[in-house]
């Protein structure tokens, strides 16, 4: 498991607009689902961008269906996005 945060600036002043975390292997029914749900009700992580990067298309689709309806059923503000490629995980923006 890879668990990386950066964080986005915005406006002039260079200050953080938001975390964005990349989690590699997402697709993971066992621990996937749950991570998610640590950072859902962790108040420092409001409005994180959340990146699920797994290679197993389907098992990520479904990790991904949970992440939105988990969100939703807590009034979370994150933004949950899927990618299948590492590459692009890390350089999506």
């Amino acid at each position: 498991m890879t668990l990386q945060t950066t964080a986005k600036t915005s406006g002039t002043n260079g200050s953080p607009s938001h975390p964005v975390i990349a989690i590699v292997g997402a697709g993971s029914l066992n621990w996937g689902c749950h991570i998610v749900v640590d950072i859902l009700l962790n108040p420092d992580l409001e409005g994180a961008e959340i990146r699920l990067i797994d290679v197993l298309p389907e098992r990520l689709a479904m990790v991904h269906e949970w992440c939105e309806f988990a969100c939703r059923s807590l009034n979370g503000s994150q933004m949950f996005y899927r990618l299948e490629s590492l590459f692009f995980g890390f350089l999506f923006a």
